[in-house]
């Protein structure tokens, strides 16, 4: 009888992720990522015996919503999400383990999951749970192969392959060609460069385009990462930051400098911004 096991019998549900919280920062696992963290409660958890969920599903017009019922008490994890996802609570309470702490939700919530996203909840009630999301497909499997995964680099690869297969269509919105956008990537003339090392990062091989921008530390959702452009000269990171349609971090304009600002959780993973974003954002330097 493993110790999550027990945890659930017998402790309160008050004390439930105050425990797991403490397994996770145990002396084995203190060097672990938040990801990393969460896949070895999960392993704990799939040692037991595992109830089945009864989910209903529903196609319409390219979007695919699945609901399902979960009773009080259920310790729950999830795989890998590969795309964005609306979340509805339509019924009950539940308490899902963050990076940043434990949210618990009250029906009625309406919210967003962003690809990459992993969860451990608990429900303090029996829940009525709906996720909606664009599907091209109109079956079950077929949109579970495109929406989950176990793996985290295939997780990662997806979300690379999908902002590759982008970033021409950005182009093309531009106006631009991919030779002009290399000219002013590589120009030199309004460079000035950071003492990386000293803001926790690195610049190393992209698994999306030349060169990226890599973190050496932790990052959390609304931190400042650095600096991009400062007195109108771009620094590493106006210059390396590399596209994405699931950005982890973006730019934003502050007393006509740019920054780059982490939107979520950055842990041993390339820090990419959606430069569509970023493109709206910059014109606010212009204006001014």
């Amino acid at each position: 009888m493993s110790e999550f096991f027990n945890l659930i019998k017998n402790e309160s549900e008050d004390s439930l992720f105050s425990r797991i919280t403490s397994i996770m920062k145990s002396d084995d696992n203190k060097l672990l990522t938040f990801r990393e963290k969460l896949e070895v409660v999960e392993d704990e958890i799939l040692k037991e015996e595992q109830m089945e969920i009864p989910i209903e599903h529903l196609f319409f017009e390219l979007m695919y919503a699945r609901q399902m019922r979960v009773p009080k008490g259920s310790l729950l994890t999830s795989t890998y999400h590969k795309m964005g996802q609306f979340d509805i609570l339509l019924k009950g309470s539940i308490s899902i383990l963050t990076a940043d702490g434990i949210v618990k939700l009250d029906a009625p919530y309406f919210g967003i999951s962003r690809s990459g996203m992993k969860r451990i909840a608990y429900t303090h009630e029996d829940i009525l749970w709906m996720d909606i999301r664009c599907m091209p497909v109109t079956n079950v499997e077929k949109a579970e192969e495109l929406l989950y995964t176990n793996d985290f680099n295939e997780l990662i690869k997806h979300q690379n392959d999908m902002s590759k297969d982008d970033f021409p269509h950005f182009l093309k919105e531009l106006g631009v060609t991919k030779e002009r956008v290399k000219e002013l990537s590589e120009n030199t003339e309004d460079r000035v460069d950071l003492d990386l090392k000293s803001y926790g990062l690195f610049i190393d091989k992209s698994n999306i385009e030349g060169d990226g921008i890599w973190p050496s530390k932790t990052f959390k959702a609304g931190e400042v990462i650095g600096p991009a452009k400062i007195n109108g000269q771009r620094t590493q990171l106006g210059r390396y930051v590399n596209h994405s349609v699931y950005p982890n971090a973006k730019m934003v304009v502050q007393d006509g400098d740019v920054y780059c600002i982490a939107v979520k959780l950055i842990e041993k993973v390339e820090i990419v911004t959606d430069y569509r974003e970023t493109l709206f954002e910059m014109s606010k330097v212009k204006e001014n």
